[in-house]
Parts: structure tokens; sequence; C-alpha cells
């Protein structure tokens, strides 16, 4: 095969190395978190509240972690889209760490084996998935005090990084493995080094701009010792580029390692695991794509000269790839045994003579919160071993957090945090409603719309989950005249549907005739719809639309190949987003994953493309109008090219033209847009940044909300009877904010100081006891106003007297506030061991809210009611 020469390949030497300093350096992602954090402070709607919902039940895909050795308690997990969580109790609870920063998307976190209070973090997730919800980080960042602080080191173009190793005694020198843009050439990539805890970063190692770093390992023994990978990541799974290399001067200079590894047009990714004892015995297990075409291309190499020559031990491939090697690789060594090694692919093997043989983990498995999963989830993406425990192990999958005790002979599931990556959502119409969502391998699941309780329970089920714990749930939607009746679907458009009571279910995927002449293809997501006019009829979109009238039972295309597009940029791939016009029967609009947008006004009979004026990119969602038959909106998304802007668009004429009403959101992605079923001017927002919020039909917008963190919305639905907004993030789980403070501001946009809204206030009900009241099963009341000043003030509740029953003092922002109260008026706790908190709560009955301060004073009325025995 053709190799680079290698002088061009390598950036041998400090003479030949790149030099960047650690200073911040805005790229897309930075200036898109600058963008939202300015217009937040703007915002008059950013100070309404939204609920977090959870779920936990389902937890959420592990990319990452690392555990403080001399305090196993101590756990910080890097979520693929969810951020970077943290615990100092074995799991008991956990905090989100890094929070107030621009990259959610964590590639890796790395505690100095030095300095345990010196932790670095890596945004950019390194799992490349073809399903567009591979999230670009802002560089790398350092803490100092465990977690509590952060400082941006730079490198934040780099946009995805694969590993960072740290000196096994220096807190300061450290390795950054980039692997850079995924989609598109770019220089920032390769192996960066920090000798002064990255204030400046030298390359070291370099292939090419589609070429990135993709693991690199110190050596214990001898951290002059370090080895490092390479991949051929940018628009492609593997390359020349990929390779594996090695350094003898502490990083300065490096080889490239041949000797048995694999040396063909097509090497995949590899990760690296080196002996603690021996800095002369590396692994290295790899994705060798140049066996395309065979079943297994998962191999493990073993060097036990320093990389010079390679062995692989084992006489067959490793079962462990399928056709997605490259979101694996992961493997290590055990710190008391380097005979035995773990690789960690679709499911983690296990070898303890130095990779001759293997055998599957499994065992058995236990749950935090209460779930029917039975099976230690598949597709593993980092692991730590107790240097001082070996029989101490934690993997992170797909499923999340697993922890053993006894060598992976059984596991506690750690599903107690809501970092579920959603993709699709709907509700039903019960009294009260459920939601339905489905998840990135986490399957399906459906619950009621409360908050989240620290020690409550979880309220959720799953619709569905797969033999194996997970499974990807895309669209799941309840039969809106019967929500025992869902419909639900896996990925690649296998659509479902079930008798909720009873567990039937039956298989309705569509299929072309056989006589059809036309190859029928799906997306990863593929959308279908129940339409509203008739709920025996749905819409389904591959690259042909099918509509049923039994339910799913019998189909028919009644399309043209949408993906045949009549301009060659738009050619290609499947159906993207899908819908009815809530208003006009039988006009319905389809797009594509390459930006092909067809509309029929006849219910299929014919259809026409209405791509003009769009960019040919991902079409991600449609809102017809249900004011205007000829209006509708749609987003578009260029993820999947590394573009990052606001592709928001509107059209008065069914799409024969179009405008963009992008304005003032943030250069960034925009997933799905609503418009609200009461207002016809609010539209409403889900972004790469969270929520927003427009007043004019999208010639500005404000972000809407807070408590919902920074992060990835990846679509809306309103509850319209319950004037619920419900938003569900791809790392975040579940939001709902209650539009009834946004509508009471509508009907007054005065800048005058007045409560807008103050939600139902229901005393608890007695526990089981009969002895206190039941602190699970029951919300807090929330106070809506709207302050025209930023302000502190004291919130006082008035008993009937006019008594001040509880104050507390408060700040507000411009705009729309929430305030919540938990009823709670004094709370008594007594040195008696029979004795527990004591609760007082005020009696039914009216009360009085005020606010008031030097500039404001504010008063309303409310009422407290006691709960319906009937409803407990």
């Amino acid at each position: 095969m053709r190799r680079l020469p290698l002088s061009v390949i390598l950036c041998i030497g400090a003479a030949l190395s790149l030099q960047v300093n650690g200073q911040h350096t805005a790229t897309p992602v930075t200036r898109a978190w600058e963008e939202f954090t300015a217009n937040k402070q703007g915002s008059l709607f950013a100070g309404i509240t939204w609920d977090a919902l959870g779920p936990v039940i389902n937890s959420g895909r592990v990319e990452t972690l690392d555990v403080d050795p001399g305090r196993p308690g101590t756990i910080y997990v890097g979520f693929g889209s969810g951020n970077l969580w943290k615990t100092t109790n074995h799991g008991f609870s956990w905090k989100p760490i890094f929070d107030d920063h621009p990259g959610y998307s964590i590639g890796d976190v790395c505690i100095a084996p030095s300095q345990s209070r010196t932790v670095y973090v890596a945004t950019g997730e390194n799992l490349r998935a073809k399903r567009g919800h591979t999230f670009a980080g802002a560089g790398v960042y350092r803490s100092d005090d465990a977690g509590e602080t952060w400082r941006s080191l730079g490198l934040a173009d780099t946009y995805h990084v694969g590993r960072v190793a740290v000196h096994p005694a220096n807190p300061d020198i450290v390795f950054v493995a980039a692997l850079g843009h995924f989609y598109s050439a770019n220089t920032e990539r390769g192996l960066y080094k920090s000798s002064n805890g990255g204030r400046t970063w030298r390359r070291v190692l370099f292939v090419d701009d589609r070429t990135g770093a993709s693991d690199v390992v110190i050596s214990p023994s001898d951290p002059s010792v370090v080895y490092a990978s390479t991949w051929q990541c940018s628009e492609a799974i593997g390359g020349p580029g990929s390779g594996v290399y090695r350094s003898t001067d502490g990083g300065e200079s490096w080889t490239e390692c041949h000797g048995g590894l694999p040396d063909g047009p097509m090497n995949g990714r590899t990760g690296l695991a080196v002996s603690t004892q021996n800095a002369h015995r590396v692994y290295a297990l790899t994705d060798n794509l140049n066996l395309l075409g065979q079943e297994d291309t998962g191999e493990l190499y073993r060097s036990d000269d320093g990389g010079k020559t390679w062995i692989k031990p084992h006489a067959e491939n490793l079962k462990i790839f399928s056709s997605f090697g490259h979101v694996f690789t992961d493997c290590f060594v055990t710190p008391t045994d380097d005979n035995e090694i773990y690789a960690l692919g679709i499911t983690v093997l296990r070898s303890t003579d130095g990779g001759r043989r293997f055998t599957q983990l499994g065992g058995q498995v236990r749950h935090i919160n209460p779930s029917p999963a039975q099976a230690f989830h598949l597709d593993h993406h980092d692991m730590w071993i107790n240097p001082n425990n070996p029989d101490h192990v934690m993997v992170g999958n797909d499923g999340g957090l697993y922890i053993s005790y006894d060598r992976a002979q059984s596991w506690m599931h750690y599903n107690n945090l809501p970092v579920g990556e959603f993709y699709f959502v709907r509700t039903d119409n019960d009294t009260p409603y459920r939601i339905y969502s489905g998840t990135q391998d986490d399957a399906a699941v459906r619950g009621p719309a409360k908050p989240l309780r620290q020690n409550g329970p979880d309220g959720w089920e799953y619709v569905w989950i797969d033999p194996w714990a997970g499974g990807d749930g895309v669209v799941t939607a309840p039969d809106p005249a019967d929500a025992n009746t869902v419909y639900f679907e896996a990925q690649n458009g296998d659509i479902r549907r079930k008798h909720m009571p009873t567990g039937l279910t039956t298989g309705i995927t569509p299929r072309l005739p056989k006589t059809h002449p036309g190859k029928l293809f799906h997306e990863w997501l593929t959308p279908f719809f129940v339409s509203q006019y008739n709920p025996l009829t749905l819409y389904y979109g591959a690259n042909y639309v099918f509509k049923s009238l039994d339910r799913g039972s019998t189909w028919r295309d009644i399309s043209p190949d949408l993906s045949d597009s009549s301009d060659p940029a738009r050619c290609g791939q499947g159906v993207t987003a899908l819908a009815e016009s809530p208003v006009s029967q039988g006009l319905v609009y389809a797009g594509t994953s390459e930006g092909a947008l067809w509309v029929t006004r006849s219910d299929g009979a014919a259809w026409t493309e209405i791509s003009g004026g769009l960019p040919a990119r991902y079409i991600k969602s449609i809102a017809p109008s249900r004011f205007k038959p000829s209006r509708v909106y749609v987003t578009l998304s260029g993820i999947r090219e590394d573009e990052f802007a606001a592709m928001v668009y509107g059209s008065e004429d069914e799409g024969v033209t179009w405008t963009s009403i992008g304005s003032n959101l943030p250069s960034a992605p925009v997933n799905v847009i609503l418009e609200d079923p009461v207002h016809e001017q609010v539209l409403y927002g889900g972004t790469f940044s969270g929520v927003f919020v427009s007043l004019d039909r999208g010639r500005s917008w404000q972000v809407l909300g807070s408590g919902m963190p920074h992060c990835f919305v990846a679509d809306m639905t309103i509850q319209a009877r319950d004037r619920d907004l419900i938003a569900v993030t791809h790392g975040r789980g579940i939001f709902k904010l209650d539009l009834e403070p946004l509508y009471a501001y509508l009907a007054d946009p005065s800048d005058q100081a007045r409560c807008l809204y103050i939600a139902e206030a229901m005393l608890p009900s007695q526990d089981a006891s009969g002895q206190r009241p039941d602190m699970t099963r029951y919300d807090p009341v929330q106070f809506h106003v709207y302050l025209p000043t930023a302000d502190t003030l004291q919130m006082e509740i008035l008993d009937a007297d006019q008594k001040v029953i509880k104050s507390s003092a408060v700040t507000s922002v411009r705009g729309c506030n929430t305030y919540a109260w938990d009823l709670v008026t004094q709370t008594i706790e007594k040195d008696n061991p029979y004795h527990f908190k004591t609760h007082i709560f005020p009696e039914a009955g009216k009360y009085g809210l005020r606010f008031r301060s030097d500039e404001t004073v504010l008063e309303t009325a409310f009422v407290i009611t006691a709960q319906d025995p009937a409803q407990r």
C-alpha cells in the first residue's frame, strides 16, 4: 500500500511540533454558547421554570468515566451528550458539575494519578454515529478543586477527543488525543502535549487534516514510554492514515509501529492498553476494516518489545464489532496482572492468558431503580479497574454505569441519573396525561408529567425493551382514541403496535409490493404519525410514503421515490420528517435527510418538490400551520457536515417560496419548530442550545425558561388541553414548562409588576402510616410573576389575618419569574430516637402572597386546597 513519507506524517521533536496556547479560541460551538448566554440575559422569558421530569429508569449512554483510586466512592461519569456528573458517595446521589460551560458533549475525563483534585475533561464525544447525534465539543478544561470550578485550556477546534492521559507523577504533563472534525477536514487534530498544565500545547503527532489521534497511553512503570493511535475518521471510518505509534522520550518524537499490525488501505480505529509493570508490553484492539466482507473485523494484537513486533494471540477474530467497530475498540489491562485484558465492543470480552482465549462478560444485574431489564447492557465505551482491588470494576455503556465487586460476576446498574438521549415525543389525552418517547439504545418509555423527585418513585415504565436491556426507540405514539394501544418503532423503521394491558405486540412495518420496481430505504430515525383526522389512519416515511387505513395492518405506498430529487445535491437517502396539515386534510409534507422537501395536496395522488430556496441539508422538522392552510415552517440541520447555523424557514404559499426566520437565534442547529395552538404569532424552537420562543413569527427569538441546562433539545410537543410544553433532550431527559404564565403575559404585555399565574396549591396527603405527610406525592406550588427590573425581594406568605407565616429572600430577573414554595411553614427536628423530621403545613384556605423590596410591592391572593382522598 501507499504510505506518506515519515517526515510528512510525523511531528518529530519539539522543533517540528506545532505550538498553540491554551487560551479560549472562538469556534462555532463556543460562539453558539456566547450567543445563547447573551440572549438569555436579555430574555423576558428566561425566568419561567422548566420542571425536570426524568426519567431515570432508562439511564443513558456513558462515554467516559474515571474514579479516584484513593476514594473509590468518588466517580466522574461523562455522558455522550449529557455532560459530566460526579458522585462522592458511591453513586447514591449525583451532581452535574460542568453545566455552565459551552461543551455538553463529553469525550474523556481523567483524574491526575498523582493529584486527585486535578481533573481534566475533554469535550466532544468520540462516538461517530451515522444518525447525526454526535456533537462537537469546545475543547479541554482543567479543575484543581475536584470539579468545583473549571478553566478552559483551549483546543476548542478539535471538536472530538478520543483520550486524555496524564503523567503518573506530574499532573501538569498531559496528552490529548484529538480526533478533530468528523465530517470535514481541519488541522487542529492529532496528538497534543502540554508540560505546563495546559497553558500551552504542542502538537507532537500529526498525520493529515482528515486523520486524528484516537488513543494515547503512558507507561506507569516508565513514563518516557508513550503509545498512541491515529484514526482516519473525517468523512470516513478508516484509511491508510490510521495506525499505531510509540515514543521512548516522553512523547517528543514518534515512530510508527508495523511488525505485524494491519497495514492496508482501510486500517480502522485502534484502542491501546499498556502493562502497569512492563513498559514493553502493550495491547492494541483494532477494527481491521481491511477484512471488510468477512464476518468479524475485531483483532487484538500484543507486543512484548515496546511495539517493534506484534502478534495476534487468538486464532479467530473477535465477534464484538459487527459493522460498527469504529464506535468501540477500548481495551484495558488489569493493573496487577498484564495477562488479563478486557476488550470492549458490543459485548465485553476478557482474556486471562494474554489474548489467546476469551470469555464474554455477563452476570446477574440489579438496578438502583426497579427495571424489567435483566441483561448486562450492550455497547461498551469505557472501563475502570480498581488498581488496589481488581475484583472491583466499572463499565460505562449505552445503558449507563455498571459496577461490580466480584470481577464481573454480578453488577449493580446505576439507573438513578436523568440522562436519557431522547429522539421524539408524543402525549396522550388521558387525565392525567402521559408522555411517550424513545431513546438512543435504551428503548422507549411512557410516564407522568410530574417533576422528578430525589427520593420518590420514578413513575415511568417501558413501552418496550429488547432482550439485551436496550434497543433504539424512535417514534413512540399512543392511539389518540385509546392510549392502551401504542405504536412504537426501533431503528430503520421497524414499527409495531402494542396493546399495553396484555402486552400483545404486532409487527406492522410496511413493505413495497413484490411487483414494485423500486427499492425501499429507511433512515435510522424513520418518521410516522397517527392522523388527527382518523385514529385508524397512519402515515409512514421511508424513501416512499405509505398510508394505512387500518392501524398498520395493511399499507399502500402513496408517493414516488422521494429520494429522487431534481437537484443532484439532494438525491439519495430517505424521509426524516413527515407532517400533515391540521386544517387541510390531505395536505402532507415530507422531507429527506439530503434536503429534498415535498408536498402533496391530494393525500398522495400527486407530489411536488418544494426544495427551492432551502439549504440542501437534513430536514429535521416540518410544522404546517393551524391558522392558515398555506403556511408551513421547516427546520434543517448541517450537523452532519460540521455546519453550525440556525436553518429555520417559513412559507406562506405551501413552500413555493421560503423566508429565513432564524434572525437572532444562536448559530447552531434547530431541531424542531412548533406553532402555538392558541397564539398565531408565537413559535417555539428546540435547538442545539435549548428552547427559544418568538412572539412575532420568527422575526426575533428569546430564550425560554430556566431550570433546563444548556443541552440538545431533540423534539417538542404541546399538550393543548393542559397547556404544557414538553421538550425531550438528547442527553438530559425530559422537561415540562407550564404555558399559562406566557399566555398571561401575552394578554397584557405591559412592563408593570404583576402576578401572572399561580398554579394549583394542594397539600400532601398522609402516608400509609397515617402519622406524617407523604412528601413523595405532591408538588410545590409555583408563583409566576412579572417584574420590570432585576431585584432582591422578600417573598411572604400571609394567612387570613395578614400574618406572615413564611418569608424568604428571592432574586428576580427583568421579565417573567417563577418561584416555588413547598407549602412547609416550619420544620421541626428533635434529639429523640423516635422523632422523625416534622413538616408543618398550613390549613386549607385562602392566603396572600406578597413580594416587597425598596422598588416593588406586589400582592395577590391564592387558595391552598386539601388533596381529595380519592386521588391518592
